[in-house]
């Protein structure tokens, strides 16, 4: 068992904990033994993930399946090097169609990158329609996005360090039924409130379909860089020539080839 899973699996059922004190500034902190402080940041509550609801969503560490995690892992490694290159900080995963797996994949990749040990992570709920990080996560209904659209929460109510270290998560647990809320003042300031969070700190955002949702278009300038998630044997040619003319004004970091007949939880080119 990974320490990824010891941890998990140690903390499930314990009471979330208090804020912290110390807030980190990962690019000062060299690599850390395993018995040091976690990384998380200060001011904010904390959740405890549900290692067998993870298990079941086929997310990390706990994905079976031959060279599942090594294709993760080899994902992370390319896209922080492109990320760092043009010193972009955010990220948007969408698919083209529903089911393409951009949730999962969105999910993996933040757990990935937060196994870099100088690179702290926020992952956002951004598919308002359809929020499904939670689920997957196995979290109880606590406070989260759409409180903070609806005036209800402050931003540091909806921020959560997790079990795994540097990995803070920003769920959603009730369906927003408007995609102006997505460019609308408060999230604007969430964007910018996140971004100053921690200087090594990158945001991923999971998003909708782009040929389901205007969502993507309406909030791609705010973000630096996309992640397109394609699925063997549902995406033809047509439909991703369509996304890729939505998403044009965008930069986009990589394609993610999920589902792969080659036994892999995805590829990327």
């Amino acid at each position: 068992m990974s320490k990824i899973q010891e941890a998990i699996r140690a903390s499930k059922g314990r009471a979330q904990s208090g804020a912290h004190t110390h807030r980190v500034v990962s690019a000062a902190i060299p690599a850390r033994k395993a018995s040091d402080t976690p990384v998380r940041l200060d001011n904010i509550r904390s959740l405890v993930l549900d290692p067998d609801q993870m298990e079941r969503s086929c997310l990390l560490p706990f994905i079976k399946g031959k060279g599942a995690e090594s294709a993760y892992m080899l994902l992370r490694t390319r896209l922080l090097k492109r990320m760092r290159d043009n010193q972009w900080k955010s990220l948007i995963v969408t698919g083209t169609l529903p089911d393409d797996g951009k949730t999962t994949t969105a999910i993996n990749l933040a757990i990935a990158v937060s196994q870099d040990v100088g690179q702290m992570v926020v992952l956002v709920d951004v598919d308002l329609e359809r929020p499904s990080i939670a689920g997957c996560l196995g979290l109880e209904r606590t406070t989260g996005l759409s409180d903070y659209l609806q005036g209800q929460a402050d931003v540091n109510d909806i921020l959560y360090n997790t079990d795994v270290d540097r990995l803070v998560i920003l769920p959603n647990f009730e369906p927003i039924q408007s995609s102006e809320a997505l460019v609308s003042p408060k999230m604007l300031a969430l964007v910018d409130h996140i971004a100053q969070l921690d200087r090594n700190l990158i945001v991923i955002f999971d998003m909708p379909p782009v040929l389901n949702s205007d969502a993507v278009l309406a909030f791609g300038p705010h973000v630096d860089a996309l992640l397109l998630v394609v699925s063997e044997g549902r995406t033809n040619r047509g439909l991703l020539q369509r996304a890729r003319q939505m998403i044009e004004e965008i930069p986009i970091v990589g394609v993610v080839l999920n589902r792969s007949l080659e036994g892999n939880a995805g590829s990327y080119y």
